[in-house]
């Protein structure tokens, strides 16, 4: 399996800090007609930055088509 990952016909948003909190998403749309859900992805991320206190999470999943033969 290659290790690349291009991920075209996205959006992403991204919030400003609010009191050390900040979010943010990402959804990459399949590019295959008909294809539903091969070759999407999806991310949600948020951290918490304030003093010396810094904690993040993220959760990713992304979903690749096969070669059907």
């Amino acid at each position: 399996m290659d290790n690349d990952l291009r991920l075209n016909n996205s959006v992403k948003f991204s919030s400003i800090s609010y009191g050390g909190f900040k979010a943010g998403a990402m959804y990459a749309f399949s590019n295959v007609a008909g294809a539903g859900a091969d070759n999407n992805a999806y991310s949600l991320g948020a951290s918490y930055s304030n003093g010396p206190i810094n904690i993040g999470e993220l959760v990713s999943s992304h979903c690749r088509a096969f070669a059907r033969l």
